[in-house]
């Protein structure tokens, strides 16, 4: 008899757990929330974040002090504001580490490290203006002429060193260029998450993902893409869509496709963006009498 009320009562306990595990939880993924079952999300000490969820797996690279250095694509990865902590923070490394040569403080000066830290100290989680990029690309040519030169010997082999000059290749990149990469490979992401369920390759047309697409990754390979924000705007069209309708909840929710949407939308902002050129300057008009 008890036998029998176990197996009886086994199925509604194991029911009651899933409906408590199924309910939907409010969950941050940055820069928003989320509303999703099953879904985890674990930051760790570099500022990082990893998010967890059904045929999701999404990571967010950060930077933090003492907690190792990241690689080329991690900085590609970054946000503008997280790329600007890596510089100071990687610029304060280098001069800390410069002070155990006798040499240290000429190099100090020479790789105007003060310079880098100034300059990116208050850039907010925008592009750096025209005039910092440039300042900052005559001081990343200095470090590239340092890092082979025989004077600057051990020091050129220092990780500092050697990241920093990472970070800053990455920072003076264009805008336009750094929010395609990110597009992309946040599409990509998506495209493989996309694989893992039964409608799938329909999401992945409906997305502009399948291949020769706005957002496949056959387009993201091309070396000399032609850009049509036409095909960008209407990809941004409907990822707005599915966001908007409730019955295609599962799909919005998914860390990838909102990470997708983002940079998606901003994209398409840089590229709509007015021309930044000065105007012409006309020659004054000359007076009536020809004077």
């Amino acid at each position: 008899m008890h036998r029998v009320i176990f197996y009886l009562t086994m199925p509604v306990l194991f029911w009651l757990a899933l409906g408590q595990l199924g309910q939907a939880q409010l969950v941050q993924v940055a820069p928003g929330y989320v509303r999703a079952p099953f879904v985890r999300v674990y930051r760790y000490p570099d500022g990082s974040s990893y998010v967890r969820a059904p045929f999701v797996s999404v990571h967010s690279p950060g930077y933090r002090r003492g907690h190792g250095f990241p690689t080329a694509a991690d900085f590609q990865q970054m946000s503008w504001h997280s790329l600007c902590q890596a510089l100071g923070d990687l610029s304060g490394q280098l001069d800390a580490d410069l002070d155990h040569y006798p040499s240290g403080k000429a190099w100090r000066t020479q790789l105007k490290t003060a310079d880098i830290a100034a300059l990116v100290s208050k850039q907010a989680d925008v592009p750096p203006p025209d005039d910092v990029r440039r300042q900052l690309q005559e001081i990343l040519k200095i470090h590239g002429e340092a890092s082979s030169a025989a004077e600057f010997g051990e020091m050129a082999t220092l990780p500092s060193f050697r990241i920093l000059q990472l970070a800053l290749t990455e920072y003076v990149t264009a805008p336009e260029q750094r929010q395609r990469r990110q597009l992309f490979f946040a599409a990509h992401e998506l495209n493989r998450s996309l694989d893992h369920i039964s409608t799938g390759a329909g999401w992945q047309q409906y997305l502009m993902l399948s291949s020769g697409m706005a957002l496949s990754q056959s387009k993201a390979e091309e070396t000399e893409p032609a850009v049509n924000p036409a095909e960008f705007s209407e990809a941004l069209t409907r990822f707005d869509s599915v966001e908007q309708n409730a019955d295609y909840r599962v799909i919005a929710v998914m860390p990838a496709f909102k990470a997708t949407h983002e940079r998606l939308a901003a994209y398409l902002s840089q590229l709509q963006a007015p021309s930044a050129k000065p105007r012409e300057e006309l020659p004054a008009p000359s007076s009536d009498d020809g004077t």
